[in-house]
């Protein structure tokens, strides 16, 4: 490299990172002004000098803005980043080398603004117990989301004092196995590491800042359900839809009580407005994004979106769960509902799967011709022509749109 002697007087990596990690603006300061004063050894000092102070100040303050991006995914992606590292992450959080998975955390999450939020001691055990202590350690395994923090046990779920290793949780856990990232593992390296239930005591969720101090901001992170209604309401207001706040509050009270983490038992539906499957809220075209995960703001801009393709407003969604019970699986929408059906008849309200399965299954009868093809013609008059549909009828479709959908 044409400035590797002068860089080797300058640059002192693991220094550099313990320094960033505690104060990233003084630590970039500090490098740049070592280069400054260090110009008589080479062309690179000759060109800091020339650096405005603006400059030098921006690039401090681009430092500090990545630094504390805060937030579960800033913990997970730092974490990754580290991957195949050794134990430079001691020196980082100011203790000695020695076994290291609690220090790996507390560096990540110093790294990433994170530190208020995740109890900070070189010992797992007692980082469990701090975690206990404030209400948000969890037994076992189910539930745990990318950026909860885990801990492995001798006696299984549940067992603090029994506790060895900690790290970062990587992947969404539904109770069969949890993925995380440490450091300090079998080869005394930052790995991925793959949990069985049995090996787990339970995980500590930090009550994790980034975007929950403002509404109007897109990131929302794991907030309280007042805050994440909040937020709601300040966008819907913000769209000239205020009005349709009640709606939409009693709407989401009834799905999820407003819990960014609400997830059915039975179905698996995720989140605020439990969306089934969850990985649907993952879809930037409908307003999602890929942090739906632990991200209320993801969550509710994906449910307006959907609300207002299935049923045009709150409102309208409000109408057909007060007469239904449900506002999101498809059925009947009764003639002169609020949810705005003129037709004089029932009119059908499918799931996305249930009309892609019907037109199929439609076009399919058709091509066949003869028979086959006059039934969906006769079918397509009964259910749609000017007489009611029984509900014998509403029965017999319905065992065909399942039958279709599941391809059995």
């Amino acid at each position: 490299m044409r400035f590797g002697g002068f860089l080797s007087g300058v640059w002192d990596s693991a220094k550099f990172l313990a320094s960033f990690a505690s104060d990233p603006v003084k630590a970039v300061e500090g490098l740049l002004d070592k280069a400054v004063h260090t110009s008589a050894r080479g062309e690179l000092g000759q060109m800091m000098t020339k650096l405005p102070e603006a400059l030098i100040a921006k690039l401090a303050n681009y430092a500090k803005a990545n630094a504390a991006s805060g937030g579960a995914a800033a913990m997970v992606t730092t974490a990754k980043s580290y991957l195949g590292k050794g134990d430079i992450f001691s020196t980082m959080v100011g203790r000695p080398v020695e076994e290291w998975c609690a220090d790996f955390v507390d560096a990540v999450a110093k790294m990433t603004g994170n530190a208020s939020v995740v109890p900070s001691t070189a010992s797992a055990p007692a980082k469990a117990s701090m975690f206990h202590d404030a209400g948000e350690f969890h037994s076992g395994i189910a539930g745990a989301l990318p950026g909860d923090i885990f801990f492995a046990s001798h006696g299984g779920s549940g067992d603090i004092s029994g506790v060895y290793h900690t790290g970062i949780i990587t992947a969404p856990s539904a109770g069969q196995s949890l993925i995380s990232i440490a450091g300090n593992t079998g080869g005394n390296d930052v790995a991925m590491e793959n949990w069985s239930p049995g090996e787990i005591a339970g995980f500590g969720r930090p009550k994790y800042l980034a975007g929950s101090a403002s509404y109007s901001g897109g990131s929302l992170l794991r907030p309280s359900p007042s805050d994440a209604q909040g937020w709601a309401r300040q966008n819907l207001e913000k769209a000239g839809q205020g009005s349709q706040w009640p709606s939409l509050l009693s709407l989401w009270n009834r799905e999820s009580s407003w819990r960014w983490d609400a997830t059915n038992p039975s179905s698996g539906a995720y989140g605020i407005p439990q969306s089934l499957p969850a990985s649907k809220m993952g879809d930037t075209s409908k307003g999602g994004g890929p942090d739906y995960l632990d991200n209320a703001a993801t969550q509710i801009r994906w449910g307006l979106d959907y609300i207002a393709s299935q049923y045009r407003n709150p409102d309208g969604a409000m109408a057909h769960e007060n007469a239904y019970g449900w506002y999101d699986q498809g059925g009947w929408l009764q003639n002169g509902s609020a949810a705005r059906n003129a037709t004089g008849k029932p009119e059908a309200v499918l799931t996305p799967e249930e009309s892609a399965a019907f037109v199929a299954l439609v076009k399919a009868l058709v091509g066949q011709g003869g028979s086959s093809g006059a039934a969906a013609v006769h079918q397509e008059n009964h259910f749609h022509g000017s007489s009611m549909a029984s509900p014998e009828e509403l029965a017999a479709l319905s065992i065909h749109l399942q039958t279709a959908v599941s391809g059995s």
